[in-house]
């Protein structure tokens, strides 16, 4: 897998197309309006009808090898004039073939998707979107949860506890530079 920075429209069109196969696939067992509505937003978002934040953002993914989303999220830079400009990584949603209500999530999979999704926002902090923290918003507590031990994991390896520190706010989890 690999962290997509930008999604551009044909990435995009591509991983409609597969998401919505999925939903048919899957139907009635994953929440076709959850996400039709996610699309909807992020075909928006593409198309520059969202607002990014008062410093830009854009729509990223997570890929795998045949360049298929497993995941989408928006990225947002705030404050960027600031003392303490921050990127918000914010409304993930992992491909239907991964929410599918009848079957065990596939944790090693979703945990691989969240770590590439973390690291990939964390490098955007020290160069295209300069920040001193990253906010990630989790929609409910279990998100909030299984992100906080991916992190626990991650950041215990190579020392990185020495270089970042991992708190959590409300439905924030909150990673800033030391």
């Amino acid at each position: 897998m690999r962290f997509i920075e930008k999604v551009e429209q044909e990435l995009f069109q591509k991983t409609k197309a597969n998401w919505e196969a999925q939903l048919l696939e899957f139907e009635g067992n994953v929440s076709e309006p959850y996400y039709a509505s996610a699309l909807e937003y992020y075909e928006r978002h593409i198309n520059g009808e969202v607002e990014r934040g008062d410093g830009d953002g854009c729509l990223a993914a997570v890929v795998d090898v045949e360049g298929h989303a497993k995941a989408l999220f928006v990225v947002n830079h705030t404050r960027p004039k600031s003392d303490s400009p921050h990127l918000k990584m914010m409304d993930l949603h992992v491909e239907p073939q991964l929410n599918v209500a009848d079957r065990e999530p596939n944790y090693p999979q979703l945990a691989a998707i969240a770590a590439h999704a973390i690291i990939g926002c964390l490098g955007m902090t020290y160069d295209k979107y300069p920040s001193n923290e990253l906010k990630i918003f989790t929609a409910i507590p279990l998100d909030k949860e299984f992100a906080l031990s991916v992190m626990a994991v991650m950041f215990s390896k190579d020392g990185l506890e020495e270089k970042f520190s991992v708190s959590s706010h409300g439905n924030w989890i909150v990673v800033r530079k030391k």
